[in-house]
């Protein structure tokens, strides 16, 4: 298990070329190729992660299903959780039958009780790195309620997150960018978006 830090930016439509330039130019390598991220995110039905997630609660977690390019087949399980100690991940994959049972009956989860897909993110995702400092900037991203799926909203800017092993890896040169510090989660942001349409007493499971 590895610790690690993350600082998110906000950066406008604008700056992107401009950021990519920089990122290019001071010796950042691509990591991965462009792709299409897909997250279907989980929750109670008190939406007890959402609350934590904006209350700043730790430790605390989030629970999702994941995959590439709309391609179910390469589906991933992931628990990301936030504690004392820093920021982690929990990644394994899983069977389509298996992410069928988890849609249709949910996830027991020993903090948080019965969760359910609530929420799907999608966005597309440039991959940067250089030595122990990784970025990824993301974009297009928009959020759609899973149990209506009517409700989709946009986001009009980009995320740009740098992640580091420790606090001292982050390039000087960085802010010296166009960025704008911001505590953002896509779940969060995506949950506040879609649900103010929808009373959360109302939801079904």
């Amino acid at each position: 298990m590895s610790f690690r830090i993350e600082d998110k930016y906000l950066v406008k439509e604008e700056d992107k070329i401009k950021i990519l330039s920089f990122i290019k130019n001071d010796g950042f390598e691509e990591k991965y190729i462009k792709r299409n991220i897909t997250s279907i995110y989980f929750d109670n039905k008190f939406l007890s992660m959402f609350e934590d997630s904006e209350e700043g609660v730790t430790p605390r977690k989030k629970i999702r299903l994941r995959f590439y390019e709309n391609k179910i087949e390469n589906l991933n399980f992931e628990k990301k959780i936030n504690s004392q100690e820093g920021k982690y991940k929990i990644s394994n994959k899983l069977s389509l039958n298996k992410m069928n049972f988890y849609i249709n009956n949910g996830y027991y989860d020993t903090s948080y009780g019965n969760c359910y897909p609530l929420l799907e993110v999608n966005y597309d995702r440039f991959y940067f790195q250089k030595n122990n400092c990784r970025i990824t900037l993301d974009f297009n991203i928009y959020f759609r309620d899973f149990i209506y799926k009517k409700f989709k909203f946009n986001e009009n800017f980009l995320i740009l997150e740098v992640k580091l092993l420790n606090k001292y890896n982050i390039p000087p040169e960085l802010e010296n960018l166009p960025l704008n510090k911001i505590r953002y989660s896509k779940y969060s942001e995506g949950i506040k978006k879609v649900y103010n349409k929808v009373d959360k007493d109302r939801l079904y499971f």
